[in-house]
């Protein structure tokens, strides 16, 4: 389906402007053509592409991705690794936003997209073979209803598999970030919490990766990057907004100091 078939968000259409602006058909779109504007988290893609090998993602799995944003991962997992994906977002903006441009990619028929809390998943028991989320559980209060909820969606020796933000050492955080304006929306927690919840939950742990150095090597680069090229029409801003510059250096800030760290898991369901 062309461009004109779909009914689009105002951030779709945002979008498709800049990349016809920068040469790019919205006829003939690729994934990674997308991949700046959709692939909003630390370390970008290579985190996506890292994540989904410790997970030992397959053609043969299911994939519920858990604040699936406006869909870039969803789209690197089917086209990198054959997998299906279903992504489920609270924002209805970016369902939206997901869905046409899985349409435009190609993707859409091994990608569907639904609205639903995190906490209150709108899917049946055990119906996913991986439960996949990055970035999301920072926006999260009830973080053990959040893994209770990813557990009962998951199949008897279904992988869980988090890359995710959590409270450093030093408090508080600068804000704004890219989750958070402030700290009213902002449910940081501990590794050590985070990891008690997720064993409560029923899971087994398989791998536990502090990245945060890692992260804040990629972040140095993004900037040093930045400063000696002309920015590209397309970035994250599109999505995040005008205050995007200002985030990101309170996130790169945030892990040289180690308000936060970042970390990299995978997970089994152990049955009840």
């Amino acid at each position: 389906m062309g461009e004109a078939g779909l009914v689009r968000s105002a951030l779709t259409t945002r979008i498709l402007e800049v990349l016809q602006e920068s040469g790019r058909s919205p006829d003939s779109l690729s994934y990674k053509d997308l991949i700046p504007v959709s692939e909003l988290h630390n370390r970008g893609i290579q985190a996506t592409i890292d994540l989904a090998r410790t997970a030992d993602i397959t053609p043969h799995h299911h994939v519920l991705d858990v604040g699936c944003g406006i869909g870039g991962p969803a789209r690197t997992l089917v086209s990198e690794f054959g997998c299906r994906v279903t992504g489920v977002d609270i924002s209805k903006e970016y369902c939206s936003t997901a869905q046409s441009l899985n349409e435009l990619a190609g993707l859409s028929e091994r990608i569907s997209v639904r609205q639903g809390d995190a906490m209150s998943l709108p899917f049946g028991d055990e119906q996913f073979d991986v439960v996949w989320t990055q970035h999301t559980s920072m926006n999260i209060a009830d973080k053990a209803a959040m893994f209770g909820e990813m557990y009962r969606v998951l199949r008897s020796g279904g992988k869980l598999a988090v890359h995710d933000v959590m409270a450093g050492t030093l408090q508080p955080i600068h804000f704004p970030v890219p989750w958070a304006f402030d700290a009213s929306s902002s449910y940081l927690a501990l590794p050590e919490r985070v990891w008690e919840l997720i064993r409560g939950a029923g899971f087994e742990e398989l791998s536990w990766e502090d990245q945060t150095q890692l992260t804040e090597e990629w972040w140095r680069n993004v900037f040093e990057r930045s400063s000696s090229k002309v920015p590209s029409l397309l970035n994250p801003s599109l999505v995040m907004g005008s205050h995007f510059p200002l985030m990101a250096h309170n996130m790169y800030r945030n892990i040289r100091e180690r308000r936060v760290v970042v970390v990299q898991a995978a997970y089994r369901k152990v049955p009840a």
